[in-house]
C-alpha cells in the first residue's frame, strides 16, 4: 500500500483503518444490522457480498497488514511466515477427523477436548489427552480459528464455522459404514470416510486437499524451478 510520504506512516495507516471502519459501520447501520463478530459462527448477509463496501474491507485489511509488518519484530514475522505449513496441516487434521461437525452440534457452549476425543475415535494421545489436543485447537484459536470458551473447551467462531461440511456427522458415518461394507479398506469407521463427505463443502475440501496433496507437492517446488531450463532444453 502506497502512503502519503508527507505524513507519518503509522498515523497514515491508522487513519485509513479508522476512516474505512467508519464506512463499514455506517453501511451496517444503514442496513439495520450489526458488524459481524469474530466470536459468532458465520451467517451470510447481503452486505457480505456488497461491492460498495468491498473497497473499505480491502483497505482495512491492507492497512492492518502493513501496520503489523511495520511495527512487528522482523524476526518474529519471518518465522511466523516460515511456519505457515502448521496452519495448513492443523486445519487439515481438524477437518479430516470431523471436529467442525462435532462442534457445530455442540453449539455455543462448545466441547471439552476429552469429549472430542471420544467423539472422533482418535486416540487420546493425539487429540484428547491434555495438552496435545489443546495444542492443535489452541494453535488455531490463537489464529482466530475456533474459540476457547473455557480451559480446554472449544467452540466455533466466524472463521472455523466455514470449515464445517454440508453433511452432518451422522450422515458422514452412515456413508462410511455403507462404503466399508462394500470396500473393506479399513477396520474402523472412525478412521475412514469416503470423499463424498466433502460434497457441496468446498472450503472443507480445500482444507483437506491443501494439508495432503498440496503440502506433498510443494516439496518439488524448488528443484522444479531450478531445473526448469534443463527441462525446456530437453
Amino acid at each position: 500500500m502506497t502512503l502519503n510520504q508527507s505524513s507519518d506512516p503509522l498515523t497514515a495507516l491508522v487513519d485509513i483503518i479508522s476512516t474505512q471502519t467508519a464506512v463499514l459501520q455506517s453501511a451496517y447501520k444503514n442496513d439495520s444490522t450489526k458488524v459481524p463478530s469474530i466470536d459468532d459462527p458465520y451467517q451470510p448477509t447481503p452486505l457480505e457480498f456488497d461491492p460498495s463496501i468491498t473497497v473499505a474491507r480491502n483497505l482495512i485489511v491492507a492497512a492492518a497488514t502493513q501496520l503489523i509488518a511495520t511495527v512487528g519484530s522482523p524476526h518474529e514475522l519471518i518465522y511466523a511466515n516460515l511456519s505457515g505449513e502448521y496452519d495448513t496441516v492443523t486445519m487439515g487434521f481438524i477437518v479430516d477427523v470431523n471436529i467442525p461437525e462435532i462442534l457445530k452440534e455442540a453449539g455455543t457452549q462448545g466441547l471439552h477436548v476429552d469429549e472430542l476425543s471420544l467423539a472422533t475415535g482418535i486416540g487420546s494421545s493425539y487429540i484428547g489427552e491434555y495438552p496435545r489436543s489443546s495444542r492443535v485447537l489452541r494453535y488455531l484459536a490463537t489464529r482466530h480459528f475456533f474459540k476457547e470458551v473455557s480451559p480446554n473447551v472449544f467452540a466455533h467462531n466466524r472463521l472455523s464455522s466455514l470449515l464445517t461440511k454440508a453433511k452432518s456427522l451422522k450422515e458422514i458415518k452412515e456413508e462410511s459404514v455403507e462404503y466399508l461394507s462394500i470396500n473393506p479398506l479399513s477396520s474402523s469407521v472412525d478412521s475412514f470416510s469416503p470423499a463424498s463427505r466433502y460434497d457441496n463443502s468446498s472450503i472443507a475440501a480445500c482444507s483437506q486437499m491443501a494439508a495432503d496433496e498440496l503440502l506433498k507437492s510443494l516439496t518439488a517446488f524448488i528443484p522444479f524451478i531450478k531445473n526448469i531450463r534443463k527441462m525446456v532444453l530437453c
